[in-house]
């Protein structure tokens, strides 16, 4: 099974390109990037889309709007088609980010589960999340 992890972007950034999951000076990122267990992470940028963890970006400023959640549909709902679900960590992100990759996911048909509050609540559940997804996969 084939497990994509999701994050918001953070408003604060690093000056000099870098892998996204360290450009964005968010300890949600780091700790989401730390737990993924081996899967694959992406990030959602209101300039970018869906973004490897990995891939080196420029920093920028831009603010996702309902309107650039419209627009960003299509491409993110075309980047999740080869994952079997789709993990949402939402932690104090804004209601646009979760808005997008539900959107996203629908379009796509693609399983959502979203997790997490405030600032880092229930972090430390990821790995348990990604056992029973793996046993419960094994099981069918």
């Amino acid at each position: 099974m084939k497990i994509l992890v999701v994050t918001a972007c953070g408003k604060r950034k690093d000056t000099s390109p870098q892998p996204a999951w360290k450009l964005y000076k968010s300890p949600r990122i780091r700790a989401v990037y730390n737990r993924r267990n081996g899967h694959d992470m992406a990030i959602l940028s209101s300039k970018y889309g869906l973004i490897k963890a990995e891939e080196i970006i420029e920093p920028y400023e831009e603010v996702l709007t309902e309107q650039r959640v419209k627009e960003l549909i299509p491409q993110i709902s075309m980047a999740i088609q080869k994952y079997d679900i789709i993990i949402y960590y939402r932690g104090c992100a804004g209601k646009e980010y979760f808005t997008l990759i539900m959107d996203a996911c629908e379009n796509a048909g693609k399983p959502f589960f979203s997790v997490g509050y405030k600032n880092l609540g229930d972090i430390n559940i990821l790995p348990e999340i990604f056992q029973r997804i793996e046993r419960d996969n094994k099981k069918s």
